[in-house]
């Protein structure tokens, strides 16, 4: 669970409310398209950046997933919790991070203060050291309900 944003000014537990993005890039692969790079070394079990879009219900996740299917566009979706965050249209570049069978992040959830109950946000975190300008990958199969 992440700190209210009541605590102290200097608390390190506030990844998500904070979500400084600099130590990551988004560059073409060379190979899969585009994808999430680090603009700096990042240590092992450090927060790389949370994953943002728009919040929605299981019903609007239906809805959407058959427009993006009929326009052949690629969704960048994960659920949370009993939602769903769509970084589609509106999101970060968290949705960049391409799958990789050796993946160097992982995806959290966290209970933030204040949010929808039940919603959990999804934050990658360095599984390992990531070296500057090295591809930062995730697993796709990730559950965040387990």
């Amino acid at each position: 669970m992440e700190c209210p944003s009541s605590c102290q000014t200097n608390c390190t537990n506030q990844n998500f409310k904070n979500n400084d993005v600099s130590n990551t890039f988004v560059a073409n692969t060379g190979t899969t398209g585009l994808g999430l790079f680090a603009a700096t070394d990042i240590k092992k079990d450090e927060f790389v950046i949370a994953f943002t879009g728009d919040v929605i219900s299981s019903k609007e996740y239906e809805k959407r997933t058959l427009e993006y299917k009929k326009s052949k566009t690629f969704p960048y979706v994960y659920k949370a919790g009993p939602f769903y965050i769509d970084a589609t249209d509106r999101g970060n570049s968290a949705k960049y991070a391409n799958y990789s069978c050796n993946f160097n992040m992982r995806t959290e959830k966290w209970q933030l203060d204040g949010k929808l109950d039940g919603f959990v946000a999804l934050g990658f975190f360095a599984g390992r050291w990531i070296k500057k300008g090295e591809e930062q990958t995730i697993d796709y199969n990730y559950d965040v309900d387990e």
